[in-house]
């Protein structure tokens, strides 16, 4: 896929399926402060630790989906959203994920 070939369709089904979201380096001091809220608050009510013990991952609710996703498929915290986020399907793809894009044709 070419860099400026795919075209967000705004499903919101990456958002949907069950994961990690890892945070890196200042990922969770700029969602803080977006939201306002403070860092080590945000730290302890709004991430998880990975099982592997080696990075915070945004959590999720009882459906697996990212918290931040709104009833209309919109993420809340777009602006600061994590690299990991921000870098589907350009720099990752998932065999998993992809069949569910609506921009991918899922």
């Amino acid at each position: 896929m070419s860099g400026g070939a795919f075209q967000c369709a705004g499903c919101g089904n990456c958002c949907r399926l069950p994961g990690y979201v890892r945070l890196r380096g200042d990922e969770a001091a700029r969602i803080a402060a977006f939201l306002g809220e403070d860092f080590d608050r945000f730290i302890q009510t709004q991430t998880r630790l990975t099982n592997d013990r080696q990075h915070l991952s945004l959590l999720e609710n009882e459906r697996g989906e990212c918290v931040w996703l709104t009833p209309d498929a919109r993420c809340r915290i777009h602006e600061v959203k994590p690299a990991q986020c921000r870098g589907y399907p350009r720099e990752w793809r998932s065999e998993l994920l992809d069949p569910l894009c609506a921009a991918l044709g899922g």
